[in-house]
């Protein structure tokens, strides 16, 4: 017989509980617009980029890409990250006004190997893969 190992998958699955993925999407993003924010000088003197938490709900956030000099060609724009029950939506700001859904995320605990496996749409992906996803269009669009 085999030494006793204690598994604690109560908390690899509240890990993964789509709450706590979207806490842990929320500081990958803090975390990339202060990168973003230290690139190039071109950069930084034609647009920055902006965390924006309204502070009242832990359900939305968003990444503004701010654009003051729009002789170049590039407008001020945001991606909106809401958590929605079921899913994490992920929208970019349209010219038009209105929201376009880039995709959804999603959460699934695998009880056989304990583990928390993340979804865009139905391809596996990691914290990480999410943001660059969701931003690097925003972050990148530059003439």
């Amino acid at each position: 017989m085999s030494e006793f190992v204690y598994v604690n998958w109560l908390a690899s699955q509240d890990r993964c509980a789509l709450h706590n993925v979207f806490a842990n999407l929320k500081e990958q993003a803090k975390r990339d617009v202060d990168e973003a924010n230290h690139f190039s000088p071109w950069r930084k003197k034609h647009f920055t980029f902006a965390f924006v938490d309204d502070g009242e709900s832990d359900a939305a956030f968003e990444v503004v890409r701010n654009a003051p000099d729009r002789s170049i060609g590039v407008d001020s724009l945001y991606v909106k990250f809401a958590l929605n029950g079921v899913s994490i939506r992920v929208c970019r700001s349209q010219p038009q006004g209105q929201d376009d859904v880039i995709f959804h995320v999603k959460s699934e605990w695998n009880a056989k190997t304990n583990e928390c496996y993340l979804k865009i749409d139905d391809t596996p992906c990691e914290i990480w893969q999410i943001s660059h996803r969701a931003l690097s269009p925003l972050i990148n669009d530059s003439p």
